[in-house]
């Protein structure tokens, strides 16, 4: 497996023929002011109320949750190239971020996401464009502080990586990698270089003056 950490967690695929005129595009966010903003999950990963998860994968799901920083030095270190999120519940001993003395949002009620299983590679919206691809979540303990005054403690509320109130997520960022893709996006092939040629050829015949 590949370093997560590094973001660089997305791919790029190519179909042979264009999608149906029925599939939705989106458009890439190309800002890099993320952190600070609300964003929509999209996924179909399994379920679950902030108490782990529960139910089956397969069905499509959205909520929301706000990107608190972009990487991190903590946890070994995580790159920039990662947007950070955690999901709160409104209680300060389950503020994952607050906890580790990162200004975060008390979070945003009933409509606060975070990734499960099956999320992965889905996309996060700012703006009704593609900001982040679903990347990776984890828990942590410490040890101090007011919410553990002896041993190590968790903010998570269910143990273990489970998508329960507490833990923290990572997207990978797309405006870090939006020059690459649209160069890519946007570049002709070799087979529309032929129609673009010979669609010139056409207009150089048909522009050409007549001889008398």
């Amino acid at each position: 497996m590949g370093d997560l950490a590094s973001g660089a967690d997305i791919a790029l695929l190519g179909l042979n023929a264009m999608a149906p005129v029925e599939v939705s595009r989106y458009g890439l966010y190309t800002g890099f002011d993320e952190v600070g903003q609300t964003f929509t999950r999209v996924g179909y990963g399994i379920g679950g109320t902030g108490a782990g998860t529960s139910g089956c994968s397969g069905t499509k799901r959205l909520g929301m949750n706000e990107y608190d920083t972009a990487g991190t030095a903590l946890f070994g270190g995580i790159s920039s190239n990662v947007l950070m999120y955690d999901f709160d519940n409104g209680n300060p001993a389950n503020d994952a971020w607050g906890i580790l003395g990162i200004p975060d949002a008390v979070g945003l009620g009933g409509f606060e996401t975070m990734a499960a299983p099956g999320d992965s590679g889905g996309p996060n919206f700012i703006s009704g464009l593609i900001a982040a691809v679903t990347s990776f979540g984890f828990s942590y303990t410490y040890s101090g502080g007011p919410f553990c005054p002896i041993g190590t403690c968790s903010p998570d509320t269910v143990a273990g990586t489970n998508s329960s109130f507490g833990e923290i997520g990572g997207d990978t960022r797309v405006s870090s990698y939006a020059a690459s893709i649209n160069a890519i996006v946007f570049a002709p092939t070799p087979s529309t270089l032929l129609l673009m040629l010979a669609a010139a050829r056409f207009l150089l015949r048909r522009r050409a003056p007549r001889s008398v």
